[in-house]
């Protein structure tokens, strides 16, 4: 299993060392976050929405004791992604970790939240490492153009 992550993982990086566009990274971040919901989490998307380096998505799965959730996030603003504190992982899932300078909100049951920092849960590793290239690669296109 690891050596078949690590054959794709260097496949993928010799090819998506190529250059994407700004639309083509948002592209391959909707994309690849719609197609790789985490199966333990239940998890599905109402919306992704990425425009002039900001998202907001909303999230719908259930927690790991069983209780549901419905998370509207808002303000993601990928000029101020933190790179040193963003990561990916896996415990019981694979996922990314996204830490940002500025606070973002996350809406959960008519409450709000004043964070800096999102869990992506994704199906499996191999998606996780493009998605969080991905997202790294759009921290620097925004970084870039602001």
């Amino acid at each position: 299993m690891l050596a078949a992550l690590f054959i794709v993982l260097n496949g993928c990086l010799a090819h998506c060392e190529q250059k994407l566009s700004y639309e083509e990274t948002v592209d391959l971040i909707k994309k690849t976050m719609a197609s790789s919901t985490s199966v333990e989490r239940q998890e599905s998307y109402g919306y992704i929405r990425l425009e002039n380096c900001i998202m907001d998505y909303k999230v719908s799965g259930t927690y790991p004791v069983g209780d549901t959730y419905n998370i509207n996030y808002s303000n993601l603003n990928f000029s101020g992604l933190n790179q040193q504190r963003s990561k990916a992982g896996h415990d019981y899932t694979s996922f990314i970790i996204l830490n940002f300078d500025k606070q973002i909100e996350a809406k959960s049951n008519n409450e709000i939240l004043k964070i800096h920092t999102v869990v992506v849960n994704v199906s499996d590793d191999v998606k996780a490492a493009i998605l969080f290239k991905a997202f790294s690669d759009l921290g620097k296109l925004c970084r870039a153009g602001s």
